[in-house]
């Protein structure tokens, strides 16, 4: 996964979330009362296709805007 194929999958949609190295989410809200917003260390997996670009971790999403 890389940030560019994550954004080209979730075009219509507001966000998009990288997750486990190689997970694409896509969504249009943000829950922050169930899963509030986590230390950016916590999302410490490379990309699969970008080893340099962090794609979240386990359970942790590194959330963008579309």
């Amino acid at each position: 996964m890389s940030l560019a194929k994550c954004r080209h999958l979730c075009i219509g949609y507001k966000y998009l979330g990288l997750q486990y190295a190689y997970q694409c989410f896509c969504g249009n809200h943000l829950n922050h009362r169930v899963y509030p917003q986590s230390s950016e260390l916590q999302c410490n997996m490379g990309c699969t296709s970008e080893p340099h670009r962090m794609c979240g971790g386990v359970w942790r999403n590194s959330v963008y805007k579309v």
